[in-house]
């Protein structure tokens, strides 16, 4: 899965548009690469507002439509961010 850089991303590209519905399971995430993590982790951020602070972030998400620093997840979208973070640290993605 290639992803470009640039503020429309977030809008074009999506790993799982559902992740706040649902819980992810393991062997989703198993198979994505380390850049495919971060975009799915972040789009949760992104759908509730996060303002980014990265340089990372701002490029692929945006910040023109942020309202918040700390987004107000539900148990779902808390899991599911838990869940992604542990798979990026078995990685070693940075």
């Amino acid at each position: 899965m290639a992803i470009s850089v640039g503020a429309a991303n977030a809008q074009a590209f999506t790993v799982f548009p559902d992740s706040s519905e649902r819980a992810l399971a393991d062997w989703e995430l198993e198979t994505l690469s380390c850049q495919d993590l971060w975009v799915a982790r972040n789009e949760i951020y992104y759908r509730n507002g996060y303002c980014f602070k990265t340089r990372r972030g701002r490029n692929f998400f945006d910040n023109s439509g942020c309202s918040t620093s700390n987004p107000p997840f539900s148990r779902v979208e808390s899991s599911n961010v838990a869940r992604i973070k542990r798979m990026e640290g078995n990685l070693g993605c940075r």
